[in-house]
């Protein structure tokens, strides 16, 4: 299983933003503050092509000198981190929940991600079904919905940015053996009157 393969550890270098005035009252800029701020400013970044979506800072390694340019009313604090990302790539096994189901496939989220389409063409010996909850059966009775958990290999990933929002879409395929609907804890699948008892 290639899950692992997707987290990476990169060392990034940002500045953070102050406005001048934000600072009047302290003379120290705590290391605090400055942490926050850039926890901040990442919440706002949410994803990068090179490196993926960005989950944890897990060490600060340097906090810089603040610098101010003399016109300016920003002081600038350079900081130096270790962050952990998730990069997909072909190849990758993922799990993901379906969340939407429609005539031509699913999409599902894994962590991050909510982009995750599984096409009908990419699921061999499934066949849709209408209805009040629409699924894809195979005939081995095996049932593909919303909220259903599924093991899927990625084949393509595309970057996608815009001014509201920076994300990865990926196409997934469970047509491999060991891929499609998992079992979860509490359901065996079994009785089919309850499926999942209390």
């Amino acid at each position: 299983m290639q899950t692992l393969s997707m987290l990476l550890h990169i060392k990034f270098e940002m500045t953070v933003v102050f406005n001048v005035k934000s600072l009047e009252k302290v003379r120290i800029v705590p290391k605090s503050l400055i942490a926050a701020r850039l926890l901040h400013h990442l919440s706002y970044i949410r994803a990068e092509e090179k490196h993926g979506y960005i989950l944890a800072v897990t060490k600060v390694v340097k906090m810089g000198r603040g610098r101010k340019e003399p016109s300016s009313q920003y002081i600038h604090f350079p900081v130096t981190f270790w962050c952990r990302t998730f990069l997909p790539k072909d190849g990758d096994i993922m799990i993901g929940t379906v969340y939407f189901v429609t005539t031509s496939g699913v999409f599902l989220k894994c962590g991050p991600m909510s982009h995750l389409y599984l096409s009908a063409r990419k699921m061999p010996n499934y066949s849709y079904v209408d209805g009040e909850k629409p699924h894809f059966l195979s005939n081995d009775h095996s049932r593909i919905e919303k909220d259903i958990v599924v093991r899927l290999k990625v084949f393509a990933v595309r970057w996608v940015r815009s001014d509201s929002c920076k994300q990865f879409h990926i196409l997934a395929t469970i047509d491999e053996s060991s891929l499609g609907p998992i079992q979860t804890a509490g359901c065996d699948g079994m009785d089919l009157e309850n499926p999942c008892p209390d």
